[in-house]
């Protein structure tokens, strides 16, 4: 009797359960169209990094150079910043203009327009004045 009761097969319930608990074991987690997707995309973020890292190592990277005649374009440029600090120039003296009409006449509105137009020809003058070189500097052109 002891032989046979350490021979049985467990209870039909416990028994599906094992099989159950086994089959998922062993199927896949996902199903094969699923994987052969995910392998395809691994395989072409590889070669990419591949191929980017190859040409990285190969595309030259000179230095800027200016073009023949461009004299002409710095002078050019020359000419736009000296007539946009004018105007930024022309904008601050009308915003202080503004300001002291505003406040002598008590329209509190064009006081107020004033000191934003000054403002902002100040900013514009600082923008004009600092552009060039910040952009000199930050691509190394000097």
């Amino acid at each position: 009797m002891l032989f046979a009761e350490m021979n049985s097969w467990p209870a039909s319930e416990d028994r599906s359960r094992c099989l159950g608990r086994i089959r998922e074991a062993i199927a896949p987690r996902q199903p094969p169209k699923e994987q052969v997707k995910v392998m395809i995309g691994m395989l072409i973020q590889q070669a990419a990094v591949q191929v980017l890292s190859h040409a990285a190592s190969v595309i030259p990277d000179p230095p800027p150079a200016a073009p023949v005649g461009s004299g002409a374009i710095a002078t050019l440029f020359s000419w736009l910043k000296w007539g946009a600090l004018t105007c930024c120039g022309g904008a601050a003296v009308i915003g202080g203009c503004m300001i002291a009409a505003g406040n002598t006449s008590r329209r509190a509105e064009m006081a107020e327009r004033g000191k934003v137009t000054l403002f902002s020809s100040v900013i514009g003058a600082v923008v004009v004045g600092v552009a060039v070189g910040l952009i000199t500097a930050s691509y190394g052109l000097s």
